[in-house]
C-alpha cells in the first residue's frame, strides 16, 4: 500500500496550576485548587506499532483537561472535626481520525501483519465527574472501658461519558473494515486458505455525521462508619461501607443506516452505481433472515430510539477490620493482621457494552464465480436468486460471523455480580535500634466475580463435540521443526459450520480467577545523624486466567469466547514481577549539600509463546478453517528483561539571612544510562498441520525491534523559602 511505514512521534504538554489557602475564621480552614493540562499528539501514542501505517494512526487534537477541588476543615471543638470537599473534572478527549482518510478502508493484511489506510475508530470523548463528600471525626477517651476515634461520612459522584464517533465529517468515518491474506499477491480471500471465503467488519454508525453523541454514566451513593479502638495494648480498627452505584445511559437515537457507497474493490461497479446501498440492504435483509439470530423487530441498520435505562446496578457492604498488638508494652514490637474487602466502583468504560453506537459486525463473504468480487443478490431483488452462481452450498452470500448485542431491546449483562477484592495481611514489625525499624508481610489477595464476556449461543465446553469440533495437531516447538524434543500435542477446536453466529453478553463466570500472593521486606531508618535510608523487597506471584490490564478489566477479554482460549490460560499475568526491590536514601553533607538517591529493581513482565492460527482440514464441518490465538505456553514461562534503575538528587544551599534561603538542584535520572531494547520474542506463528507439506510459519514481525528506550535526564532548578 501506498502508506507511510515510519513516522515521527511528538507529544506536546501545557500545564497549569494554582492554590489558594484561607483561615476563614479561627476554626474554619478554607483550600481551592485548579489545574488546567492541554495536550497535542499528531501521531497519537497508543495507536502506534511496528506494523501500523501511518494512516491507521490517529491524533489528539488538543486533548484538554479542567480539575478544580475544595476543601473545608472545620473544628467544631478540640475532640470534633469536620471536612467537606468537592470537585469537578472537565475532559475532552478528541482521538479523531485523519478528515484527509475519511472515505479510506480500515485495511488489514495478513501476509506483511499491517494495518493502513484508516484508523480504526474515531473516539473525541468528553468525560465529566463531580462529587461532595463530608467526613465527622470525633475523638473520645474512657468510652466503655477504651479510647476510640470515631469517624462517619457520605460521598456522592456523577460521571457523564459523552462520545461522538464521527466528529466532525460529513457523513462521518468509513465504517467497512476489510481483510486481505496477500494485498501484494491480490488475494482477498483472508478467511480461508484455498477457498474463495473473505471477511469484512462493519461499525453501523460511523455514516451519521457529526453530532452522533452517545452517553454512558454513572451514579454513586456511599456512606461509611468506622471506629480505631485503643485499649491497652491492643488496638482495633473496625469499619464497614455502603454503596449504591448505577451505570445508565439517556434516550439516544439513531437513524436508518442506508447512505454509504461501497467502493469498488469489493462490489462489482456496475452494481455499485446501479444501486449505492446495494451490499447494506443485502447485509439488513440477511441479517433479518438469519436463523441463528432472533431478532423480530430491530436489526443493526434499522431507524431506532430506545428510551433510558440502566446497564448494570449494584447495592454492597465492604467490612474492614485491623489488629494491632504491641507484645511488650514498649512500642518497639508489633504484631498485625487485617482483613478488608474492596469492592470495584462502576466506571462507564466498562459497562459500556449495550452502547447503541459502538457495535461491530462480523461477516465471512463469498466470492463463488472467483471474479474478484463478493457475491450479491441480483440487484432490486433482495431475495437469494435460484442461479448457482449466485449461491453457496448453505445459500448465503454472508454468514453473520458474529455480532454484540446489535438488538438494542436485548438486555446484554445477565446475572452480574459485582466484582470485589478480598485482602488479608498479616506483619510483624521490631525496632532494632534507635531510628530503625524492620518488618515483614505476608499478603494475600483474590479477585471474586470478575466479569467478563460470553457466548450464549454457543458456550466454550470443548466436550459439546455438537457445537465444537476437535482436532489434535502437533506443535513443533520454538525450532519449528517436527520430530524434535521440543515436539508437543494440542487440541484446537471449530465451531461447528451449523452452530448459531456468535454472540456475547456479560456475566460473571466462575472459571475466572486472579490472585496474588507476596512476602513483603521493609525497613526504615528515620532522619537522625543528618541520614536516613528506607526500602523494600517484595517477592510475590500474580496468578490468574483473565488479565488485570486495561483493555480486559472492562470485561470483554478472550478469555472465554471459545475452548481455546482456555487452552494454557492459567499463569502469571501482566504487572507480575516476582521480586521487586526499592531503597531511597538522603544525607545530609557539609556546607549545605544534600544528595538523595533512589534504586528500583525489578523482574521482567512474563510472556509466553502463542499461535496466532492452527488451520484445520479443508474438509473441517466447521463455520472457520482455523483456530486463533492458542497459548502453546502458559503465560509466563518466559519474561522480558529485568529493569534496574537508579536516580539522585543533589542539592546545594544558600542563606540569605532574614531574606530567605535559596537552594539549587539537579535531578538526575536514570543514572546509569540504562539502556531497553524491546525485541518481538513471540514467534506468534501460523501451523497448518493438515497440509502436504506442513508448514509453520512466524509472523513477519518476530524479531523486529518495536521500541528503545532508556537515556540520562537530568532536570534543574532553584526554590526560594522564606
Amino acid at each position: 500500500p501506498n502508506d507511510l511505514l515510519e513516522y515521527n512521534l511528538e507529544h506536546g504538554d501545557w500545564l497549569g496550576f494554582a492554590k489558594i489557602t484561607f483561615q476563614l475564621s479561627p476554626n474554619i480552614k478554607y483550600m481551592g485548587m485548579f489545574h488546567f493540562n492541554d495536550v497535542n499528539e499528531p501521531v497519537y501514542s497508543l495507536r502506534v506499532g511496528n506494523n501500523r501505517a501511518w494512516g491507521y494512526t490517529a491524533l489528539v487534537d488538543h486533548e484538554k483537561v479542567y480539575t478544580t477541588s475544595h476543601h473545608i476543615n472545620w473544628v467544631l471543638d478540640q475532640n470534633t472535626f469536620v471536612e467537606v470537599k468537592g470537585n469537578y473534572v472537565n475532559r475532552h478527549y478528541p482521538n479523531i481520525q485523519r478528515p484527509e482518510l475519511a472515505n479510506n478502508y480500515t485495511t488489514y493484511d495478513r501476509e506483511q501483519d499491517v494495518w493502513w489506510g484508516n484508523t480504526s475508530l474515531t473516539d473525541d470523548y468528553y468525560r465529566k465527574r463531580y462529587g461532595a463528600s463530608a467526613t465527622i471525626t470525633r475523638f473520645q477517651d474512657d468510652f466503655l472501658g477504651a479510647s476510640h476515634e470515631f469517624k462517619a461520612g457520605f460521598d456522592w459522584e456523577n460521571t457523564y461519558y459523552i462520545r461522538d464517533r464521527c466528529r466532525g465529517f460529513e457523513q462521518g468515518d468509513n465504517p467497512y473494515y476489510t481483510y486481505w491474506r496477500d494485498f501484494a499477491a491480490g488475494n482477498k480471500y483472508y478467511d480461508h486458505a484455498t477457498q474463495p471465503r473473505g471477511r469484512l467488519y462493519i461499525r453501523p454508525y460511523s455514516h451519521l455525521g457529526g453530532g452522533m453523541i452517545g452517553e454512558d454514566n454513572t451514579r454513586r451513593y456511599s456512606a461509611f462508619v468506622q471506629d480505631s479502638i485503643v485499649k491497652g495494648k491492643l488496638a482495633i480498627n473496625i469499619g464497614l461501607r455502603f454503596d449504591h452505584s448505577y451505570a445508565y445511559e439517556p434516550e439516544q437515537y439513531r437513524p436508518e443506516l442506508l447512505n454509504y457507497k461501497v467502493g469498488p474493490e469489493f462490489l462489482n461497479p456496475a452494481l455499485a452505481a446501479t444501486d449505492p446501498n446495494i451490499l447494506l440492504k443485502a447485509l439488513n435483509d440477511q441479517y433479518h433472515n438469519d436463523p441463528a439470530v432472533d431478532f423480530n423487530q430491530v436489526s443493526c441498520f434499522d431507524e431506532y430510539t430506545y428510551p433510558y435505562r440502566k446497564t448494570v446496578e449494584f447495592t454492597t457492604l465492604s467490612p474492614r477490620i485491623g489488629f494491632v498488638y504491641d507484645v511488650f508494652g514498649d512500642g518497639k514490637t508489633a504484631i498485625k493482621a487485617s482483613f478488608s474487602r474492596y469492592f470495584e466502583p462502576i466506571w462507564s468504560g466498562k459497562y459500556n457494552a449495550p452502547q447503541l453506537f459502538g457495535k461491530t459486525i462480523r461477516w465471512r463473504w463469498y466470492d463463488l464465480n472467483t471474479n474478484g468480487y463478493m457475491d450479491l443478490p441480483a440487484p432490486g431483488t433482495w431475495a437469494y436468486p435460484a442461479d448457482p452462481q449466485y449461491i453457496d452450498p448453505d445459500g448465503d452470500r454472508y454468514r453473520l460471523m458474529s455480532y454484540t448485542n446489535m438488538n438494542p431491546d436485548q438486555v446484554y449483562y445477565q446475572d452480574v455480580k459485582a466484582p470485589y477484592m478480598n485482602e488479608f495481611i498479616l506483619g510483624v514489625e521490631q525496632e532494632v535500634m534507635r531510628d530503625f525499624r524492620i518488618g515483614a508481610q505476608f499478603i494475600y489477595k483474590v479477585n471474586k466475580n470478575i466479569t467478563e464476556d460470553i457466548d450464549p449461543n454457543n458456550g466454550y465446553d470443548k466436550n459439546n463435540t455438537d457445537t465444537w469440533v476437535p482436532y489434535t495437531v502437533t506443535d513443533p516447538g520454538w525450532d519449528g521443526e517436527w520430530g524434535t524434543g521440543d515436539d508437543q500435542q494440542l487440541t484446537v477446536y471449530g465451531l461447528h459450520e451449523d452452530a448459531q453466529a456468535q454472540n456475547y453478553i456479560g456475566t460473571t463466570p466462575p472459571e475466572t480467577k486472579r490472585e496474588y500472593i507476596a512476602g513483603v521486606l521493609t525497613f526504615d531508618k528515620r532522619m537522625s545523624n543528618n541520614w536516613q535510608f528506607r526500602g523494600s523487597v517484595i517477592y510475590s506471584a500474580f496468578k490468574g486466567n483473565s488479565e488485570p490490564t486495561y483493555g480486559q478489566t472492562e470485561g470483554e477479554n478472550a478469555f472465554l469466547d471459545n475452548p481455546n482460549t482456555l487452552i494454557n490460560a492459567y499463569g502469571r499475568v501482566a504487572y507480575d514481577h516476582p521480586l521487586q526491590i526499592k531503597l531511597m536514601g538522603t544525607v545530609m553533607l557539609p556546607l549545605d549539600f544534600v544528595v538523595t538517591a533512589y534504586f528500583q529493581h525489578r523482574s521482567g513482565s512474563p510472556w509466553g509463546r502463542n499461535l496466532a492460527r492452527v488451520y484445520l482440514p479443508d474438509d473441517a464441518p466447521t463455520q472457520w478453517d482455523y483456530a486463533s490465538s492458542i497459548n502453546a505456553e502458559p503465560n509466563g514461562t518466559r519474561r522480558n528483561p529485568t529493569r534496574t534503575t537508579l536516580d539522585m538528587r543533589i542539592e546545594k544551599s544558600f542563606s540569605f539571612g532574614n531574606y530567605g534561603k535559596l537552594s539549587l538542584y539537579a535531578d538526575i535520572f536514570n543514572v546509569g544510562a540504562r539502556r531497553t531494547l524491546s525485541v518481538n520474542q513471540n514467534p506468534d506463528a501460523e501451523l497448518n498441520f493438515f497440509a502436504d507439506p506442513r508448514t509453520y510459519e512466524a509472523d513477519p514481525n518476530y524479531g523486529r525491534i518495536n521500541s528503545v528506550g532508556g537515556v540520562r535526564h537530568i532536570r534543574v532548578g532553584f526554590r526560594w523559602s522564606f
